[in-house]
């Protein structure tokens, strides 16, 4: 064999097709420790097992015809070529079989799974996009919505931050959103969906959906005015009830809470505004009801400080700090 090839010597796949030549070399063939390997050699064992034995009259001499037939014709145009012995054929034979396999591989993962395409973001505003079988989606600040899937009975996407969805039913057609740990399915109905702090929430305004964990282990079956959540561990918790307008104010640029702990609209407003609020532990334990302005941090973090008696301090770019008033 030439010494002038393009394969490094300590090729990994080189190494693996000359170890197949070895052994298809030796006489008995033993199995190896490769699983690859080990299959190549029961896929040739069998194969020679199989084939049909077709007497040829002087065979030998007919192959001896046409290979100094062929160097003949190779000769008339090139000045080098060598002939192998049967062994380093088969070693390029299982180098050829090897390079076909990965390329097979490398082939489904370029386009056996397609990246999801961007369909719309927020950025600093609610964004309303409509989708080609006429649903609607109404994107929360600081929110992206991504294509997964588009075929006539099949629309599958992904959420990053909070939507309400508004779905056309279409007979035949399936609908899902994934969503963090969380996938919802639906025929037809209006949903909001959030995807923060690493867990799923689905609050389900009209219609039916199947609301699962993205592996498919668990899922439940939730109807109007049901909620159910996916926590960060993947554990589904159980469904429970919510007032509509709490979930959907925000649609309407103003926050509304019943009998919310102050941690959990400041969870609500960094969301929104895309900001970092520190508060102490006593005052993000204390329970609140009415509603919040959501026109500007500034103006909801004041109309807050007011509330709770002190104020939120702009201690950096997009940092706020709460100070009780002396």
């Amino acid at each position: 064999m030439s010494t002038n090839q393009n394969i490094p010597e300590n090729d990994p796949d080189l190494m693996l097709a000359r170890q197949y030549g070895k052994m298809l070399s030796e006489k008995d063939r033993a199995g190896s420790d490769d699983p690859f390997l080990d299959l190549l050699l029961r896929a040739r064992s069998r194969a020679e097992n199989e084939e049909t034995k077709i007497p040829v009259p002087n065979l030998d001499a007919s192959w001896n015809r046409i290979w100094q037939s062929s160097n003949q014709h190779e000769a008339k145009w090139t000045s080098n070529v060598l002939s192998m012995p049967s062994a380093e054929k088969w070693i390029w034979a299982a180098a050829a079989i090897l390079l076909l396999a990965f390329t097979s591989i490398f082939l489904m993962q370029q386009f056996g799974d397609p990246e999801p395409r961007l369909l719309a973001e927020s950025g600093s505003a609610i964004s309303v996009i409509e989708l080609t079988d006429g649903s609607s989606v109404t994107l929360r600040p600081n929110s992206k919505l991504y294509e997964r899937t588009a075929t006539e009975n099949l629309q599958h996407y992904s959420l990053h931050g909070e939507a309400l969805f508004e779905v056309k039913q279409v007979a035949g057609r399936t609908f899902s959103v994934e969503s963090g740990p969380g996938r919802v399915t639906v025929t037809g109905t209006r949903f909001n969906l959030s995807d923060r702090n690493q867990q799923a929430v689905v609050h389900l305004l009209e219609g039916s959906v199947l609301f699962e964990i993205a592996d498919g282990s668990r899922s439940v079956s939730l109807s109007s005015g049901e909620a159910a959540i996916i926590d960060k561990e993947f554990q589904l918790r159980e469904p429970f009830t919510f007032e509509p307008e709490e979930i959907t104010g925000w649609t309407q640029n103003r926050l509304i809470f019943r009998d919310r702990q102050v941690a959990d609209i400041l969870d609500e407003l960094e969301f929104h505004f895309n900001i970092s609020i520190q508060a102490p532990e006593e005052i993000e334990q204390i329970n609140l009801g009415g509603s919040i302005q959501l026109e500007s941090p500034q103006q909801s973090l004041q109309d807050l400080g007011d509330v709770l008696g002190g104020e939120f301090v702009k201690t950096g770019d997009d940092h706020y700090q709460f100070r009780i008033s002396s």
